[in-house]
């Protein structure tokens, strides 16, 4: 299994310029090196100066690249489900609309993102997996998703197994209601694809939980900023995942003129604050660059 490392952070930090060079420095390295994005901002392929698509392509020796497309990976794993659903209720007398809106899986886009990492991860044949997230808020309620959908298509499970169990004829009566009732009756297919996504949702558990997977915070030393660093680094240890680096974006490093010295002393404090509400988690400096850091090359130098 790779090593997954995922970014997150407030907007605006720097968090995907961060996570690609990330990448960028491993696959220098020798480190057969995935980063992949899973924020629908887009923007990992602005970041790397090249067109990211839906699959991995390689962008330098040993680095490759992809935009999780979560939509792609949906219509593998919960569509059969939903079909079926959206037909029964149907036969019922819900609108086909109304319908299809009660069937859709809560945070589906994002968590059949993870499905598609998961994927990558547990086969894809790299060493390391950096994921560019969504900004922390998002990546909280994202890395919560599985356990709470896994119980949610548990939960749908028994019912599709009762009522398969009818096509073997062990509940006849059961199935001439049904029959009567409009309402069709789940194939085996279906059942499976439950049951398939139910397993593919517990493996995405595993990984995130993984000693091999960890999460980087990026942040910029500013209080506002530190503070809500600080509140995401609290949800994902209640929640049990591990930061194993918080990386300080944007650091004026000293400077002659009075403006750059008074910036560079107030974010030396933000940044003792950082120290102690971290440790022993290291807090790495990251200085403001004299230019924007586009493209794999410049990407692997400030990594």
């Amino acid at each position: 299994m790779s090593r997954l490392l995922l970014f997150t952070g407030k907007g605006g930090v720097g968090k995907t310029t961060t996570a690609a060079a990330t990448a960028a420095h491993a696959s220098r390295c020798g480190v057969r090196t995935l980063v992949a994005s899973a924020d629908p901002a887009h923007s990992l392929g602005d970041a790397l100066g090249v067109d990211v698509g839906h699959e991995p392509v390689e962008v330098a020796p040993r680095l490759f690249a992809q935009q999780v497309d979560a939509r792609a990976r949906g219509e593998r794993s919960w569509s059969e489900v939903q079909r079926y659903l959206v037909a029964a209720l149907s036969e019922l007398g819900v609108d086909p609309l109304a319908a299809e809106e009660l069937t859709e899986l809560p945070g589906a886009e994002e968590v059949l993102a993870l499905l598609e990492v998961r994927d990558q991860v547990v086969a894809g044949g790299w060493d390391l997996v950096v994921l560019d997230c969504a900004p922390s808020a998002e990546t909280l309620r994202l890395l919560a998703l599985p356990e709470v959908l896994t119980r949610y298509v548990r939960r749908l499970l028994p019912m599709e197994r009762r009522i398969a169990r009818v096509l073997t004829g062990t509940v006849r009566p059961v199935a001439a209601s049904l029959t009567r009732a409009g309402v069709p009756v789940p194939a085996d297919h279906v059942v499976e694809a439950a049951e398939r996504l139910a397993t593919e949702l517990t493996g995405v558990q595993e990984v995130l939980r993984s000693p091999r997977t960890s999460v980087r915070l990026v942040t910029t030393a500013e209080t506002v900023v530190l503070a809500e660093t600080r509140r995401t680094w609290t949800s994902l240890a209640l929640h049990g995942f591990r930061v194993d680096q918080v990386v300080a974006n944007r650091v004026f490093l000293g400077g002659d003129d009075t403006w750059r010295q008074r910036w560079s002393a107030a974010q030396e404090a933000v940044l003792a604050d950082a120290d102690a509400s971290f440790h022993p988690v290291p807090v790495l400096r990251a200085g403001y660059a004299d230019a924007e850091p586009v493209g794999v090359a410049a990407l692997a130098a400030f990594g």
